[in-house]
Order: structure tokens, then C-alpha cells, then sequence
């Protein structure tokens, strides 16, 4: 991967990796100072690193250590045999990148900026993530709106900026893999049916508490937006990714996590629903 980060830095990648420019830039100034192989570990431990920290002391204040070292464990061990075709550095990012968005939620301002930043490492998943926070900001009612509809359109405005800026970039893989991932051959992935059975997970876990008559449909409309952003974002794998590679699904969890613990701010923004 050395030789095509530097590529992608320097405008001569293939895509769809040189629209996920912003870890190759990280891992080429870092690999500038300590070499590539190096930097791709540290950014990948960096990256981990700072998801366990925020998981641990930072997000859920109500959910009990056990809980949250179970999480962590489950990632420390699932991050390094998710890899298909060997480690990448860029899940980490994009695991924690999801992480903090999520605890960035109530918080409109740096949310945006963090939209921004997330849009330019990975569109897609920056897309999903504002989609499933926005279905939370109508839920909560809170007075930024108009902030968090912005977030849903800058990823893709950044998509397209990516596709003006490297126009003569091409795919490596297949465009669509559809034919791949529902041929017989995709039955016998773990993938497929670790995404069936966390979808099932959901369903099960589910919060029945209510307050009252409008607050359950609220609840239950945006609980079924999260859902419905769940389900986009596996079809986006099945639609342009590869069901295979365990990896993709990885930075989906805190989703998950959002939806059968709450929100992973502070109960005390959440309450005041505002910036």
C-alpha cells in the first residue's frame, strides 16, 4: 500500500481509494518522518487507541464499565482477522471518526466540521452517519436543524469535488458488485450473516420504554430512519463493496451501539437539546 498512498497524495491513485484521501495524506507526512510501515501501524494503534478511550470514559457516562470493556474487547479482537486482504489502517480511522461524530451529535458546530473532515476520508460512511444523527436531531427536536440537514449534503458535495479534482481517475475493481455478492459463492461468508444477525440483534434489543403517545411515534419514526440507515448502509457494501471483507462493516458498531444503548452524549446536552 506504500507506493499507492504516495500516488493517491499525489494525484496518480486509482479509484475508489483516491477519494478517501485524507488517511493516505496522514500516512504519507507521517511516513516522511518515521517511514511507511511504521506510520500505518502507529496511525492504525492511534486510531484504535483513541476509539477505546472514548468508548471507556468519554461516551455512555450510564453504561457500566463491564459493557464498554466487552465493546473494546470485541474490537481489539475482530479489527485484525476483519482484514481480507491484510491490515489496512484506514478502518481504524474510520471506526473512530464514527465514534466521535456520534458523541459530537448534540453539538452542531463541531458535528459540521467533523462531517467535513470524515467526508474527506470516506464519503460514504460520512453520508450514513449524518443521515442516522439527523434522524436523531428530529427526534430530539433540536433548534439547529438546518445544521444537521447541511451535514447530510457536504459529504456528497465532497464526493463530487472528488470527482471534478480526479477526473482521470480510474477503478481498479468493479464499479457495481452486486453479481459477486449475491452469488452462491457469498453464502459461505461471514459477512453476509454477520450483517443478518445484526440486524436481528437490533430488533431484539430494542428499547421498548415510552413516555407518552407522541413521544412514542416520534420515537418510533426515528428509530425506524436509524434502522432504514443501517440496512443503506449494508446495501451500499453489497451495491460497491464485498460482503468478504469484514473491515466494511466494522465502523457501523457505534451505530448499532447508539441505537441499543441511546445516544453516546451526555445525558445533560441531551436534556437541554441544544448546542
Amino acid at each position: 500500500m506504500g507506493s499507492g498512498s504516495f500516488d493517491i497524495v499525489h494525484g496518480r491513485g486509482v479509484a475508489p481509494e483516491q477519494y478517501h484521501y485524507l488517511p493516505h495524506l496522514l500516512a504519507v507526512l507521517l511516513a516522511k518522518v518515521v517511514g511507511f510501515k511504521i506510520a500505518v501501524n502507529a496511525l492504525a494503534f492511534l486510531s484504535l487507541s483513541a476509539f477505546f478511550f472514548v468508548v471507556l470514559y468519554v461516551a455512555w457516562p450510564g453504561r457500566s464499565a463491564y459493557e464498554k470493556v466487552a465493546v473494546c474487547a470485541f474490537v481489539a479482537f475482530f479489527y485484525p482477522i476483519s482484514m481480507f486482504f491484510g491490515a489496512r489502517f484506514d478502518t481504524s480511522l474510520f471506526l473512530f471518526l464514527m465514534m466521535i461524530g456520534l458523541w459530537l451529535a448534540d453539538r452542531p458546530f463541531p458535528y459540521l466540521l467533523l462531517i467535513a473532515a470524515f467526508s474527506a476520508a470516506r464519503a460514504d460512511y460520512a453520508l450514513i452517519l449524518a443521515l442516522f444523527v439527523l434522524a436523531d436531531a428530529f427526534e430530539c427536536r433540536r433548534k439547529d436543524i438546518a445544521i444537521y440537514v447541511a451535514a447530510v449534503l457536504v459529504p456528497l458535495g465532497v464526493q463530487i469535488l472528488f470527482w471534478i479534482i480526479f477526473a482521470s481517475s480510474a477503478y481498479y475493481t468493479k464499479v457495481l458488485t452486486f453479481e459477486e455478492n449475491f452469488s452462491g459463492e457469498v453464502l459461505k461468508s461471514p459477512g453476509l450473516w454477520y450483517a443478518i444477525g445484526l440486524a436481528a440483534l437490533l430488533f431484539y434489543l430494542a428499547p421498548a420504554k415510552r413516555r407518552d403517545e407522541a413521544t412514542e411515534k416520534r420515537t418510533r419514526v426515528a428509530r425506524t430512519a436509524k434502522l432504514a440507515t443501517l440496512c443503506l448502509y449494508v446495501l451500499c457494501i453489497v451495491a460497491v463493496g464485498r460482503l468478504r471483507e469484514l473491515r466494511l462493516l466494522l465502523p457501523a458498531l457505534p451505530l448499532v451501539l447508539v441505537l441499543v444503548w441511546g445516544p453516546a452524549y451526555p445525558p445533560v446536552k441531551h436534556a437541554r437539546g441544544s448546542a
